[in-house]
């Protein structure tokens, strides 16, 4: 939270946030950051939720979110003014990411060759998440007699009713020996190495607020392919900056994927121009930059 001489500005990050925010009107001016749109489609306690959300919208000024996706279902949501809700995008610690360079050997851990080709996937396991559609491309590759590896970066129990359906999909469709789990949960540092030391980082979530994941294998000169499913994908360029598919397309995620294994020179290009254009972009001092300007408007 931070909050000026008229001003406060809070990072409810969602619905319950709202309330206690709305609770709170002691200064001139109240700034909410709101990422996560709840759902209320069903039920009467949605209902009376619902009301309870749009009954004190008016105490707040301002709203932000992260992109235009999100900002769609926030004005929906509360049927509120689109001129009331602002797209700021979050930023990295650039510093961090142009200076990491921890060269680990990922593929020797999983048994796998130098020239084995391995995606990775970074997030906590949850149904949007779209970790299914990845292997089911993977799957598709095995067909043709291509073999891919993919590793996935995630504590199993966050989520053991998703992580049974991915473990049966893998056992249904024979890829158990291309699938590499690392079941835990991992320090930034940690994160960042196994991405860095990876061949390319995929991400596959639909529906997804911004995608942060996405940006930060950007920032240490890692290819992405990205759904557009997620919002990140509205300030990237299909070709240029990053490979991008339909979100939940599988056919499309597999040629991005062929397109990548089939011309790695361009691939290069693609990531170095992803780095420049994050590391140009975004950062914590944008972002606040940004808010201190929204704040000045007031």
């Amino acid at each position: 939270m931070f909050k000026g001489k008229d001003i406060a500005v809070y990072n409810p990050h969602d619905w319950m946030g709202l309330w206690v925010v709305t609770s709170l009107k002691q200064r001139a001016s109240i700034i909410a950051n709101i990422n996560d749109v709840p759902q209320r489609a069903f039920g009467f306690i949605n209902k009376l939720k619902l009301a309870r959300d749009r009954k004190y919208k008016d105490t707040i000024d301002k709203i932000i979110v992260l992109d235009n996706v999100n900002k769609k279902k926030v004005i929906k949501w509360l049927k509120i003014s689109s001129q009331k809700v602002i797209v700021i995008r979050s930023g990295i610690d650039l510093e961090k990411y142009k200076n990491f360079k921890k060269k680990y050997n990922v593929k020797s851990e999983l048994h796998l060759r130098k020239k084995d080709i391995l995606f990775v996937c970074a997030n906590l396991l949850a149904p949007n998440r779209r970790y299914e559609d990845v292997l089911y491309a993977i799957a598709k590759f095995k067909t043709k007699g291509i073999v891919l590896h993919l590793l996935i970066l995630a504590k199993l129990d966050f989520n053991p009713t998703y992580a049974n359906l991915l473990k049966n999909i893998i056992r249904d469709n024979n890829i158990e020996s291309q699938v590499h789990f690392i079941d835990k949960f991992f320090s930034d540092d940690e994160r960042m190495m196994y991405i860095q030391n990876s061949d390319i980082l995929i991400f596959p979530n639909s529906p997804q607020t911004w995608g942060l994941t996405a940006i930060e294998a950007m920032a240490l000169g890692i290819p992405v392919i990205v759904s557009t499913g997620a919002g990140v994908s509205e300030v990237l360029l299909d070709g240029i900056n990053a490979y991008l598919y339909k979100g939940e397309n599988i056919t499309e995620l597999s040629d991005k994927i062929d397109q990548y294994l089939h011309n790695k020179a361009k691939s290069k290009i693609i990531a170095k121009n992803g780095q420049k254009y994050v590391l140009n972009m975004f950062s914590w001092e944008k972002f606040g930059g940004s808010i201190e300007e929204l704040m000045l408007q007031k």
